[in-house]
């Protein structure tokens, strides 16, 4: 069956119309985009279109024009032209010669519900998309609170997208559009019909039409500076409109299905949209910096075999706190199951795959169930953990993702709504962090881009948890400007207003909330207490009013002075609190923690060295952290090279092997420098995570892996993960050195691996081996093709950095 038919009108006609309303500096005018010529259009929606309820997808874009308050009039009127001149040229009807043009013509359309007959999206020649400009210069762009990342809150769609949740509305236009100038700033709000596409469909249209707002506003016609095409068919519904036949799979490769259909045996019914909410339900931004999320990442792979990814570590946190948060009194603990959805994005996980920038909805969820005793429990960690990765990693398949989307769908044709209560148990979850893949994406050639909020219809879905887009700035971990992405995750989450209140007083939530707002905050009061050698900043002054105990307790401090390298703050809080620093300080989990290791798990090499040369030494240097890993093993798996260029990589790398070296020759032990995962499976005993071999191969020079072996490392030791990559390769358990190499490409070290195969194992033996998968070396060696060559190891014929470079940047 196809899925769309359209006729094709060629005459020409007057393509905009408005109504004006203006008020001072309030006003408003309401432009009426029409294509150009206009068409006719029918355009058949998908299973997994048809089961959105009636709500829109709605961002907004936030801009500062900072010296220019307000915006020039020029400029304004020359970026309302832009922004309504690139639009049009993506409302044009699909062109059967080249199928794989860039157009939406369902943004011009509305969505018609037939009685007896599936909706479908109709394209009349008078279809059009309102696009409001507004003028609010009584509002200040410094009133949408930039100081605080731009809480929810300060953005009303009151203001900004006036009338666009109204459900008649939305049931007349699939999209429209409202461009609001503020003094100071604009903003730019984009509302398309979430039943035609999600939020990645979104996001591909809004490329394209940015870029070419970018164009034009640079004088340059759009054909000169956009691409017009793509590789593949972005509107190629066939992969969803294909049957699926559940009896062609096995159990256990229909887990996921499995849950689904539990799910909607043992849940109450439904019946209501289960995405609303009520008027009660509040929504709230949260920041994690990079540091905390590397902290909690850490601490969670001590739980489980497979390195987490930060989306994996995130959500079991926000888990845990959200069931303390919703329990009451009342709650019947032990009866309770708590559901947590996961929304999986099927465009690549297919197969054969949709179009990158397919455009229509293509999401289902993945589904993860626990008893609430469980997710209370704090020791319980490792179920939670553990539950996520099995859900994401082994139910996010192409059958599962087809016959969960299947089955869903069926359901709802006989008027059984998802089961859910999302409003006291259960969870959705759901991540946009690599949507917007950098800030160029954003610039549109006036103002400067600040952040990027979502507008949720009325009432909002309550119990759901969003990270927000990065911009691909994530690990980025420098003090903020005024206008600059400070780096970590933003996270939106939505809750009733008393279960939020919670939410920000437990305890472990706050723990990695503190770490990053004392780093971006700063004091330059020039009448500060504090002067010379110690540089005034809010920790300072905390630490002096011996308020540790006010929400930052244990090893907060020293963690965020330490991490952010600073010194000065360091020697202050060791003035302070001087004593059993040698011995390691409890964090709120009551574990122990070295700031020495703290200091290695960061990389922080200058205090490292500040912290050993301290006499007495500070931290016990060869003993062993909460995980079972020595300071060495802490740095190592610290040290993946992230440089944004490869000279900067190469440079990471040449130090990290310089400081490895200045360990070791310090003395602490390669022979038996492992961490073991803290939480095994009862009566196993804890498998190794981490060698130091294992990490150093991944990267390292063939110099310093020969030195480790040298120094009696193991080239035969099994291990069960490695370095930030680790997730990719999909390490088992059992993987040696040799595994790793190969699946790194790092031929000099593999080089020396095989060299020092030892008198008991052969060569063969050696590339023989398995790992708990039961793959060989070759076998990483080959899937590593489609990720990367390792181009940014050091060279085999380069002088190691440990005899050139030690003295100079380990002094700094």
């Amino acid at each position: 069956m196809p899925y769309y038919v359209e006729n094709i009108d060629e005459d020409q006609r007057a393509k905009q119309e408005s109504t004006t309303k203006v008020t001072g500096a309030m006003g408003s005018t309401t432009y009426l985009i029409h294509a150009d010529p206009s068409f006719e259009g029918v355009y058949q929606l998908s299973p997994a279109d048809l089961q959105i309820p009636a709500r829109g997808i709605r961002q907004a874009f936030v801009y500062s024009t900072e010296k220019e308050t307000p915006l020039d009039e020029t400029k304004a009127r020359r970026l309302i032209a832009s922004l309504q001149e690139s639009l049009k040229t993506l409302l044009k009807p699909f062109d059967k010669e080249q199928i794989g043009s860039i157009t939406y013509p369902q943004l011009l359309g509305r969505v018609v519900r037939p009685d007896g007959k599936p909706p479908y999206i109709a394209v009349e020649k008078s279809s059009n998309i309102p696009f409001k400009v507004a003028y609010r210069l009584d509002i200040d762009f410094e009133s949408l609170s930039p100081e605080q990342h731009f809480p929810a809150d300060a953005i009303p769609k009151t203001d900004f997208a006036t009338g666009l949740d109204d459900i008649q509305f939305l049931s007349q236009h699939n999209c429209a559009v409202q461009l609001t100038f503020i003094n100071g700033g604009f903003v730019l709000v984009f509302q398309i019909h979430h039943i035609i596409t999600d939020a990645y469909g979104y996001v591909g249209f809004m490329r394209q039409w940015l870029q070419r707002t970018k164009v034009l506003m640079a004088d340059g016609p759009y054909e000169d500076g956009v691409s017009s095409t793509v590789t593949s068919n972005i509107h190629d519904k066939t992969e969803l409109l294909k049957d699926f036949d559940e009896s062609l799979y096995g159990p256990d490769e229909l887990r996921g299905l499995s849950k689904w259909k539990t799910l909607y045996k043992e849940a109450p019914a439904a019946k209501t949209n289960p995405f609303s909410g009520n008027g009660d339900v509040q929504s709230k931004i949260f920041r994690f910096s990079n540091e905390s999320l590397e902290t909690l990442r850490a601490e969670m792979h001590t739980y489980t075999e497979n390195r987490p990814t930060i989306f994996e570590s995130v959500m079991a946190l926000t888990w845990q706190c959200l069931a303390r948060a919703r329990t009451a009194p009342e709650t019947s603990v032990e009866s309770t199951t708590s559901s947590g959805f996961f929304s999986a994005d099927m465009r690549q996980r297919l197969v054969p795959p949709l179009a990158t920038d397919f455009f229509g909805n293509a999401v289902t969820a993945v589904l993860a169930r626990l008893p609430l005793s469980s997710l209370l429990d704090p020791t319980n960690i490792a179920t939670v953990i553990r539950a996520i990765q099995d859900t994401l990693r082994k139910d996010a398949t192409d059958p599962n993702l087809r016959s969960i989307n299947k089955y869903i769908f069926s359901q709802l044709r006989v008027g059984k709504i998802p089961p859910n209560d999302l409003l006291e148990r259960d969870v959705f979850f759901n991540s946009w962090e690599h949507l917007y893949p950098s800030l160029d994406i954003m610039d549109i050639g006036v103002g400067r881009f600040r952040t990027l909020r979502y507008l949720m219809d009325s009432p909002i879905t309550p119990s759901y948890v969003l990270i927000m887009p990065s911009y691909g700035l994530r690990q980025k971990s420098t003090l903020a400007d005024s206008g600059q992405y400070p780096g970590g995750i933003e996270l939106n989450v939505q809750l009733l207003r008393h279960q939020m209140e919670k939410l920000e007083e437990d305890e472990e939530w706050a723990r990695y909330q503190n770490a990053g707002d004392i780093h971006e905050d700063s004091d330059s009061n020039p009448d500060s207490e504090f002067v010379g050698e110690y540089a005034p900043s809010p920790l300072i002054k905390i630490v002096k009013r011996n308020d540790l105990a006010g929400g930052f307790g244990g090893v907060q401090p020293f963690y965020i002075a330490i991490t952010n390298d600073n010194l000065d703050t360091l020697r202050l809080l060791l003035e302070f609190c001087p004593s059993s620093l040698s011995e390691g300080l409890k964090n709120r989990r009551h574990r122990l923690l070295s700031i020495l290791d703290l200091a290695c798990r960061g990389g922080d090499f200058k205090t490292t060295r500040f912290l050993l040369d301290r006499d007495p030494r500070l931290g016990v240097m060869f003993g062993r952290d909460s995980h079972g890993g020595s300071a060495l093993c802490l740095l190592l798996a610290h040290h993946d090279v992230q440089g944004p260029t490869r000279d900067q990589a190469r440079d990471q790398l040449a130090r990290g092997e310089a400081f490895t070296y200045e360990l070791i020759e310090r003395g602490d032990p390669v022979r038996d420098a492992v961490s073991r995962m803290k939480h095994p499976t009862p009566g196993e005993i804890p498998p190794v995570v981490k060698t130091v071999l294992g990490e150093v191969v991944i990267r390292g020079s063939p110099q310093l892996v020969s030195r480790l072996i040298a120094g009696g490392a193991n080239v035969h030791e099994r291990q069960f993960g490695a370095g930030d990559t680790s997730h990719i390769m999909d390490l088992g358990s059992g993987s040696i050195p040799l595994h790793i190499v190969s699946g790194h490409w790092n031929l000099p070290a593999a080089k020396v691996l095989l060299d020092n195969h030892g008198s008991q194992i052969s060569i063969a033996e050696m590339v023989s081996m398995r790992d708990s998968e039961l793959r060989l070396p070759l076998h990483l060696a080959a899937r590593s093709l489609v990720h990367w060559a390792n181009e940014d190891a050091l060279p085999v014929n380069e002088t190691h950095p440990n005899l050139q470079v030690q003295s100079s940047w380990c002094s700094e």
